[in-house]
């Protein structure tokens, strides 16, 4: 809760609590992906109404091996906060409701 006329404290550890973090999208893709543009599209567009950290993996870059192994032929695949939420498409109704049980509940002012 914010006291009116007052900026919030920055959490330095002794606090009983850190701040909220928010929800993490790791969006897994490569070059001249047609359905990873479309489905990019769809995140940003979500993005715009609901706050996440936005993470853009390309599969076929030197250090992503294990990814390009996983899903070579299964991309776009979106991971939300580590866990596969979609693969080939993204529904953008369904991406807003999981991003937002992911993300830290607002303040009520009371």
């Amino acid at each position: 809760m914010n006291t009116p006329g007052l900026a919030p404290r920055a959490w330095t550890g002794d606090s009983p609590t850190p701040p909220p973090t928010l929800p993490t999208i790791t969006f897994f893709t490569k070059p001249d992906c047609g359905l990873c543009r479309a489905a990019l599209y769809v995140v940003e567009r979500v993005r715009r109404a609901v706050r996440f950290e936005l993470r853009i993996v390309d599969i076929s870059a030197a250090g992503e091996e294990a990814w390009r192994a996983a899903y070579h032929d299964h991309i776009p695949v979106v991971h939300l906060n580590g866990r596969e939420v979609f693969r080939h498409r993204v529904e953008e109704a369904e991406l807003r409701r999981l991003v937002a049980g992911e993300a830290p509940a607002a303040e009520s002012g009371a």
